[in-house]
Formats: C-alpha cells, sequence, structure tokens
C-alpha cells in the first residue's frame, strides 16, 4: 500500500475497470479489491474473471497461471517484428515496456494528459473504442464471452462471430438494401 499513495486516487481508479477502489471522503483512505474472496471461497472465480470478454484475466493457482503465462509468452514471440501494443495508462510498466521492445514489439499507451504531442492520440483511441464496441455488440448480440486457448482458437472463434452477426444484420435490412449488397 506505500507505493500507492503516491499514486493519485483518480489515476488509481480509472486503472481499474470495475471501479473497484473507493475513496473515503471523510478519512481519505482507499478501499482496495479483495479479489471477492467471498466469492472464491464458494468454489467461484472473481467476478473480473469471470465477467472479461478477452479472457485476458485469469485466476488460479501459481503453478496452472505460470504454464498460462509461458504459453501466452510462446504466442507473443510469434507476433509479427514491428507489432504494436495499444492500451491505457493503467496496464504499463517499464519492465512491460522493455519486455516488448526486447520483442521487437512497441508499446503505444493512451495518455490523455499528454494528447496534445501525440500526433496519434486520436487514431489509437478511435481503433481502441472500435474494438471495444465491436466486442460489446458481439458478446452482447451472443450472450457469451469469447474464451480460447489459444491466438488461432481466439480469432476462428472472433471470425465466426463476426460472420454471424454480419448475417444477422443483413438479414434486418429490407430487400432493396440487401439487394445493393449483393449486386
Amino acid at each position: 500500500m506505500e507505493k500507492l499513495k503516491k499514486v493519485p486516487f483518480n489515476e488509481l481508479l480509472e486503472a481499474c475497470p470495475y471501479h473497484i477502489p473507493r475513496q473515503d471522503p471523510k478519512t481519505g483512505m482507499v478501499s482496495k479489491c479483495d479479489m471477492c474472496i467471498d466469492r472464491v471461497k464458494a468454489g467461484l472465480l472473481p467476478m473480473c474473471v469471470k465477467t472479461c470478454p478477452t479472457g485476458a484475466m485469469n485466476f488460479g493457482d501459481r503453478d496452472e497461471m505460470l504454464a498460462l503465462a509461458k504459453k501466452r509468452l510462446a504466442e507473443v514471440k510469434n507476433l509479427p517484428k514491428g507489432s504494436i501494443a495499444i492500451g491505457d495508462k493503467g496496464y504499463i510498466s517499464s519492465k512491460l515496456e522493455e519486455f516488448l521492445k526486447k520483442l521487437n514489439i512497441k508499446l503505444s499507451p493512451i495518455f490523455k494528459k499528454r494528447m496534445q504531442n501525440d500526433d496519434d492520440y486520436f487514431i489509437k483511441r478511435k481503433i481502441r473504442k472500435g474494438v471495444e464496441t465491436a466486442f460489446s455488440m458481439i458478446t452482447a448480440k451472443f450472450g457469451k464471452v469469447i474464451k480460447a486457448t489459444s491466438i488461432g482458437g481466439f480469432l476462428t472463434k472472433l471470425k465466426l462471430f463476426l460472420v454471424a452477426y454480419s448475417i444477422d444484420c443483413f438479414l434486418k435490412l429490407d430487400e432493396e438494401k440487401q439487394r445493393l449488397l449483393l449486386n
């Protein structure tokens, strides 16, 4: 908790997509995530892990998590040279940046405070929002979470969801618009 005293609370809150950290307005004390201890004791996953639409968050025994990390590291090493990772400032660190640099992957976080100096700020933000919107629409439409054990499996599932969603959207069009698309 000592390290967290140096981080402004609003930045800590922005980094958590579930808005778990809370600040007592009277004392200024910050309460943090308890890893849904009641759920874990009942044999359930923490809520953030259960609801994560991309399967990026995981929870389990140390050995199981290390095995998963090694597997994902092998997949990251197969990314094309010069790949760019776009992310929020809350999920970056100098260690992550150094690690990705060794793999020839550029980390390009979105910093709102430095947006005047970042020529690609609006492009990165648009890409990220587009990806988030697509995931939201797909997961809401099909009521499923895309989970896979490999990048290949994930991409296959994503393609199938996109095809199914596109067909569904097409079928909702009136006949004239369908004909325009088919010609």
